[in-house]
């Protein structure tokens, strides 16, 4: 038995890979086109590249990982069908559970797997990917960083430089700021650096000059200067200021009203740290359904597309279930245990179907009957 589990596991592993490799690449091409334009246009780093397409992946993983092991539990029983292995498990007396044992120890260790991404994984990557994003999107795009072209920074500020020299350095700068109402300050200087400071762009110049001018045109101030910095981010604007992220907090945090910005938002980071306890439970769950309707009763090769389908519907539903009941806690917090009850209802039932076969095949066997009956009346 020891050897026939292994195998299955092995089987389910594999299949599961494949899968979750199939799903994965699908979300990821479609993020890496969106990620590979921002940092085109940005000028940013590969590594800033890499850092943006990859450290999503245990986002993903939350909703692709339980999918791609409910998909491997459903193909291996269908290959152990279509090779009359599990016809001949069945003669020989193997009952459902089992055979159950492996796709439930495996639907186990998914299940852990899952804890540990959302709980640690998912904040510590999430956290470098949003701080990667931010310092990526405050950063001057490197079209604008032209020699020998008048440039708009941004609202009433003006940039033109002699020579670029590297990525971020220029030389021979001359600024034009009219930001602020009734006074126009000019900039020249030797040498000039683009650079983040506090996650703010910045523009450090050096061996320059500042001139004030007031209304009428007159210079009011003239300063000479080693070294100046200048602050070119648009004032007010909202995209210049770093949020955190729900997926970037622990549990804990998530669920500490004072760790909330404004009180009207804990109920949906409420629901978010349910989620993302309830979350893994799905694969343990989609996988003990997955068990139960597929291997109770007789199973064969003329019945199996049947099962398949009404396995795919529930699993579905299961999945589905988990949208509504996550509203409902931003509604009504005091309703998040049914998050859970999401996931271990189905677990439980298929559990104990598995446990007990023939009573569960006699209860679905009257069912059918009743159905049947009422049928036949109503013609």
């Amino acid at each position: 038995m020891l050897q026939l589990h292994l195998y299955l596991i092995r089987q389910q592993l594999s299949a599961m890979l494949m899968v979750l490799l199939g799903l994965v690449v699908l979300v990821w091409l479609n993020h890496s086109l969106k990620i590979l334009e921002l940092v085109v246009n940005k000028g940013a780093s590969f590594i800033s590249f890499l850092q943006l397409a990859f450290l999503p992946f245990p986002l993903w993983l939350m909703v692709a990982m339980p999918l791609a092991s409910f998909i491997a539990v459903i193909w291996v029983v269908y290959k152990f069908i279509a090779d009359r292995e599990l016809t001949v498990m069945q003669a020989i007396g193997l009952s459902p559970l089992q055979f159950a044992i492996a796709p439930l120890i495996f639907g186990l260790a998914v299940t852990a797997f899952l804890f540990v991404n959302s709980l640690v994984l998912l904040p510590h990557a999430f956290s470098i990917f949003k701080q990667t994003q931010f310092e990526v999107r405050s950063s001057i795009p490197k079209v604008l960083i032209q020699d020998k072209v008048f440039v708009d920074l941004g609202e009433n500020l003006t940039l033109y430089i002699q020579d670029k020299t590297s990525q971020n350095r220029v030389s021979g700068v001359f600024i034009q700021d009219s930001r602020n109402p009734g006074q126009i300050v000019t900039y020249t200087s030797q040498f000039g650096e683009f650079r983040l400071q506090d996650g703010f762009p910045i523009f450090e110049l050096s061996n320059g000059q500042r001139l004030e001018l007031q209304q009428g045109g007159q210079a009011s101030a003239t300063l000479n200067f080693q070294s100046h910095t200048l602050d070119i981010s648009q004032k007010g604007n909202a995209s210049s200021k770093r949020f955190t992220d729900a997926n970037e907090e622990s549990i804990l945090d998530l669920m500490d009203e004072s760790k909330s910005v404004d009180s009207r938002f804990f109920s949906q980071r409420l629901a978010m740290a349910h989620y993302r306890l309830a979350a893994p439970l799905q694969a343990i769950s989609l996988v003990a359904l997955a068990c139960a309707i597929l291997l109770i009763g007789r199973v064969s090769r003329a019945n199996i597309l049947r099962r398949i389908g009404i396995t795919t519907i529930f699993g579905i539903g299961l999945q589905a279930a988990m949208i509504p009941a996550r509203g409902l806690i931003i509604e009504t917090p005091a309703s998040w245990p049914i998050l859970y009850l999401v996931c271990i209802i189905p677990a439980a039932v298929s559990v104990y179907a598995l446990f007990h076969p023939q009573t569960t095949a006699q209860l679905i066997a009257r069912f059918l009957s009743r159905q049947k009956s009422a049928q036949s009346v109503r013609a």
